[in-house]
């Protein structure tokens, strides 16, 4: 019986990401991967008045390609942590819980951690935690090419290169909330958590519950 997931880490993960530690018991995040470029590793995508809006983070000497993950440094000197809390106020200062969630967010990016990796697992215990889920979130002991067949290895299946999901493996579909600039784009599917718990606080939780087509 499959029993938990296996997850890249990714910078404030879009909603079908969160959805598996609702969808799972245990989420374990790789941690002996090597660095890949295009993937939402250092990006998240949020809604703007222009639409879907990449956030990324800038990495030491460049791209990092094929670095060992949990060296991949970031570039502080472009004060991107200051460009991102910015956006958000800026994207979100009307949403209705935007004051809430932002409080407990921000003393993330104000640390300012020398690693992606850490920040990156940072945010994903601060998002937990005002989710309120009960799910385990582990790091890999190992890097396993094929996981043991009791892990459903999602490491590909979440990626802004394939923005049209398959629901038959992450077992969850979008399911359409009110959002800041719904009016002027339409619903904009799966962005940034952020984007979910800034507009719909407690409830946010009900609404990937929801989408949800295979508990295990």
């Amino acid at each position: 019986m499959v029993s938990s997931a296996l997850l890249l880490t990714a910078y404030a993960p879009p909603a079908s990401y969160v959805a598996q530690c609702l969808r799972f018991p245990r989420v374990v995040i790789e941690q002996w991967e090597n660095y890949q470029k295009g993937s939402f590793r250092n990006r998240c995508h949020i809604a703007s008045s222009h639409g879907v809006l990449r956030l990324s983070i800038p990495l030491w000497q460049g791209k990092h390609q094929r670095m060992p993950i949990r060296e991949v440094r970031i570039d502080h000197r472009e004060r991107w942590a200051k460009n991102h809390l910015e956006t958000l106020v800026t994207a979100y200062g009307s949403a209705p819980f935007f004051e809430e969630y932002y409080d407990l967010f921000e003393p993330v990016y104000l640390k300012r951690p020398a690693f992606l990796f850490d920040l990156n697992l940072e945010l994903l215990q601060a998002i937990a935690k005002a989710l309120r889920i009960p799910c385990a979130i582990e790091l890999s002991r190992e890097y396993e090419r094929i996981p043991m067949a009791e892990c459903a290895d999602l490491r590909q299946a979440i990626s802004p290169k394939e923005r049209n999901m398959h629901p038959g493996l992450l077992g969850w579909n979008p399911i359409a909330y009110p959002q800041v600039f719904e009016e002027k784009h339409g619903f904009l599917p799966d962005l940034s958590i952020f984007d979910m718990l800034f507009c719909l606080g407690p409830e946010s939780i009900l609404n990937l519950n929801e989408g949800l087509t295979d508990i295990r």
